[in-house]
């Protein structure tokens, strides 16, 4: 009997996944930062950063979790004692994942946002959502193909809300729904939804802060993957909240300031208002005597969603993943980590919580010689 040849298993063939923020924004703040925290998996010495996005949002889902199983209990607001016993609950829970806020001030900053948002924004916020922690997967292909890969994965999580409840009379009052109501204006589908995504941080600028366009690409982004999902209805917008901005630092203030100066920014309080005389420095400047009103409105962002809008979106996203096999690529063929990805040192706060700043060739503040001690 003739030798028979058996032939090899390939190997099996992975297809990329991304998800929207923890690898597509990541890469976009530093592709290295990435490279080495997100791909490599090295803990950060202090993840700030990653804890306060994980713990505003756990304690958000944890709120909307009682809200929604007891939702008369609550008609007349949130006990303190019940919020402290959710933050304190998310805090160990995520601490027990290596998650700690690491400083005190850091932690006490973020426990003061998470009370603000599940009190203030809570009540408008709750009430809406129809469906919570939406999962979204989709694949796209990457045209032209980047380093072999052909096709990719996204993904991302978000709430939902619909048209049933922005048009229920008793809500008519509610922040979010007149948010939504003034972005989308004219005729609108008979069913539809909008989409919910929270974001750590405060509202980018107008103009000149390339994450505000990031963010708007990441929602539209949202959009079209949940318009793909069987049970959806026409996605007619994307809501973004900022929730720093319900419980601003100091150096949040400062820096609206500044960008009201440049004429930048675009929320701004109103001439002769409360907000207006203590952002133009004839008042104390504190989260706490700014108006929540305003606060609300820094927080609140929508974006229409619509074909061309999503399109954009999706062709900037290809050419995010297209940069991330490029600099994969360079790595597998060079041997070589640091040259091989992006960097990028113009985001100080993002260079402030990297441990890879030490030997990153575009931070030059550790490059420069100093004496010890003195640096």
């Amino acid at each position: 009997m003739a030798d028979i040849a058996l032939g090899v298993r390939p190997p099996p063939f992975v297809l990329p996944s991304y998800s929207l923020t923890s690898d597509l924004l990541s890469f976009q703040r530093c592709g290295l930062q990435y490279r080495m925290t997100g791909i490599g998996r090295l803990p950060s010495s202090e993840p700030v950063q990653m804890w306060f996005g994980q713990f505003i949002h756990g304690v958000m889902e944890e709120a909307y979790r009682r809200f929604a199983a007891h939702p008369l209990a609550y008609a007349s607001g949130w006990a303190d004692a019940e919020i402290d016993e959710i933050i304190v609950l998310i805090d160990a829970r995520l601490s027990a994942q290596g998650l700690r806020a690491w400083e005190e001030k850091g932690r006490e900053l973020g426990y003061e946002r998470a009370r603000v948002a599940v009190r203030e924004l809570g009540a408008d916020l709750f009430p809406l959502i129809h469906r919570a922690e939406v999962r979204l997967t989709g694949s796209r292909r990457l045209d032209p193909p980047r380093a072999g890969v052909e096709r990719y994965e996204i993904a991302g999580v978000v709430d939902v809300i619909t048209y049933v409840e922005l048009t229920n009379p008793d809500l008519a009052d509610n922040s979010l729904v007149r948010a939504i109501r003034r972005a989308l204006g004219g005729a609108l589908p008979n069913e539809f939804e909008v989409i919910i995504d929270y974001k750590g941080t405060r509202r980018p600028a107008e103009r000149g802060d390339p994450f505000g366009e990031i963010y708007k690409w990441q929602v539209q982004t949202y959009g079209h993957l949940r318009g793909q999902q069987e049970d959806s209805l026409p996605v007619a917008a994307g809501m973004v909240l900022y929730l720093n901005e319900l419980y601003p630092s100091a150096g949040d203030i400062t820096k609206l300031r500044k960008e009201m100066r440049e004429g930048t920014a675009d929320i701004v309080p109103a001439a002769g208002s409360d907000a207006e005389r203590i952002l133009s420095g004839r008042g104390d400047a504190t989260h706490d005597r700014l108006p929540i009103a305003f606060r609300l409105e820094r927080a609140i962002r929508v974006y229409p969603i619509s074909g061309a809008t999503i399109r954009e979106a999706l062709a900037a996203f290809d050419g995010v993943v297209g940069r991330i096999e490029t600099c994969r690529a360079s790595e597998r063929t060079t041997g070589q980590v640091i040259s091989a990805w992006e960097k990028n040192a113009s985001d100080e706060g993002t260079c402030a919580a990297c441990d890879t700043r030490t030997v990153c060739t575009a931070y030059r503040r550790e490059n420069e010689p100093a004496v010890p001690g003195l640096a």
